[in-house]
């Protein structure tokens, strides 16, 4: 029995801490697990129980974040742990320092603060090798590179790229996803008010004062990555702050889609291709929309973002992840 628990400061409910564990545990490769939370929680239909104050409890996996305030005091708890935690925050910290040097800076001092509370030879596990070769870096000789996986579509994808139509997807209170959408409202309203804007996800209803005829908001689909193959339209990722895997950009190219996209949006796992453009300016995004009108038509797109999505699909599935995190602890009980 794998006892796993989830903690953070901020509901998990709606979060990638939620859906990363949920992908992972719903592979059945871990074997049989006992779910705790200090909050109530839904995984994959299980609800999970009220967390655990006995260090016999013998928590072995714990889904959270690098600055959760209650991190040393878990570490201490369970010293042999795998601490879930996703990215390294302070690459986060210092793309957000980048647009936002006050706001960077401060937030910046409290992460390192933070992470001096944080015992060197916690077990963290992150998303990206970036992420991982950081943590090794300052400090942490026991990081782990766990890579993110992607659910393919569960229907075929849509018979062709919709070029009338870009789209963004995400959690829309998470701030850098906002700032994101915010940008993309403004590009299109200026430059292209012909062609459909759509966002898609968690609080996508924000935006509904700024709905126009041209924009469409789906703030509760069953699945983005279903919802994206069906409809197949150019995935516009204007993020310009974060670290860590992107799976949002995962999920658009197992879902058919060409996508344009700032460096930040990125990580060094998803692959260059034909289909995926890299843009650093806002205005870039008009003249690459009109580069693939001149040069590409939407037989050859289609055909692109398809390959893409299959050689994706086939190399990042969610249980060659697990199957990863299984040897972890095979090894560890050996």
């Amino acid at each position: 029995m794998l006892n796993v628990l989830f903690a953070a400061d901020f509901p998990i409910a709606k979060t990638g801490i939620a859906s990363t564990a949920s992908s992972i545990l719903a592979e059945d490769v871990l074997g049989s697990t006992c779910l705790f939370s200090e909050q109530t929680l839904s995984i994959n239909g299980t609800l999970t129980k009220p967390a655990p104050n006995q260090t016999d409890d013998n928590v072995g996996l714990i889904f959270t974040h690098t600055e959760y305030s209650g991190l040393p005091a878990l570490q201490h708890r369970y010293p042999e742990a795998i601490f879930h935690v996703g990215d390294w925050p302070l690459r986060h910290w210092s793309s957000v320092r980048r647009a936002q040097p006050i706001k960077g800076t401060l937030a910046t001092f409290r992460c390192l603060m933070r992470l001096s509370r944080i015992d060197r030879n916690t077990r963290l596990a992150f998303v990206t090798q970036e992420d991982c070769a950081d943590a090794v870096a300052h400090g942490f000789s026991r990081a782990l590179h766990l890579p993110i996986g992607v659910k393919p579509p569960k229907g075929s994808l849509g018979d062709q790229v919709d070029v009338q139509s870009v789209c963004f997807s995400g959690n829309f209170r998470y701030q850098p996803n906002r700032t994101a959408a915010q940008r993309l409202l403004r590009l299109a309203q200026n430059h292209f008010p012909d062609l459909r804007v759509i966002l898609v996800g968690f609080y996508a209803d924000d935006f509904k004062e700024q709905v126009r005829n041209n924009v469409e908001i789906y703030a509760d689909v069953p699945s983005v990555v279903d919802f994206l193959a069906a409809r197949r339209p150019i995935y516009v990722s204007l993020i310009d702050a974060g670290a860590g895997a992107k799976n949002k950009i995962l999920e658009a190219i197992v879902a058919g889609c060409p996508i344009i996209c700032t460096p930040e949006s990125l990580d060094s796992s998803i692959p260059r291709a034909p289909s995926i453009k890299i843009v650093s300016l806002d205005e870039d995004v008009v003249q690459q929309l009109r580069n693939w009108n001149l040069s590409c038509n939407q037989t050859v797109l289609t055909i692109e973002s398809q390959k893409l999505a299959d050689d994706t699909q086939m190399k990042r599935s969610w249980h060659a992840v697990a199957s990863v995190m299984s040897d972890l602890f095979a090894v560890r009980t050996q």
